[in-house]
């Protein structure tokens, strides 16, 4: 390291008054250059990103706060078919997760006690995992008792979810 500064010296001693002025003038401009280009672009250009992500993460969150609460604002029997028609709680989710194209992304289905089911997916449509959840609610009377949600990328979701019936 030392021998090269001896070199750089030596041949910085040997250029003329106007040489080293334009060598000095061309550093600096280089130095700021490389220092834009290599430090602050990158991470002007990771913050943008990192922006534009946030802001589609919150209108997507927006999204779901909205269809969470007409969910709940919205009567159980309003639309609902008949108790005769609806099917037990774990042939109403197959039916349910065909119709809105969610059996690649359903994973395990578990009866549980009392009327209920436990579904996981993997990879899901956020849309049509909310749109079959209150499909379920209004046709089949299946209540959401718990929800884990995951978000993947923005609009898929990992859930697992644990479903009621409202009647026994």
């Amino acid at each position: 390291m030392n021998q090269l500064f001896l070199n750089l010296m030596k041949h910085w001693q040997a250029l003329n008054a106007r040489d080293q002025g334009v060598v000095l003038l061309g550093v600096m401009v280089a130095v700021p250059m490389l220092l834009y280009l290599a430090i602050w672009q990158p991470i002007s250009t990771a913050q943008s990103k990192a922006l534009e992500a946030e802001r589609a993460m919150a209108q997507q969150l927006n999204e779901v706060r909205q269809l969470a609460a007409q969910l709940r604002t919205r009567p159980a029997s309003s639309g609902a078919a008949s108790s005769t028609q609806r099917l037990a709680p774990l042939p109403a989710i197959e039916a349910a997760a065909r119709e809105f194209a969610l059996t690649g992304a359903l994973k395990r289905r578990e009866a549980e006690s009392g009327n209920g089911v436990r579904v996981v997916f993997e990879s899901a449509s956020a849309d049509a995992l909310l749109r079959m959840l209150e499909s379920l609610a209004l046709k089949h009377g299946l209540q959401v008792t718990a929800a884990q949600i995951d978000p993947l990328s923005p609009g898929r979701v990992n859930a697992q979810i644990s479903l009621k019936s409202d009647t026994l």
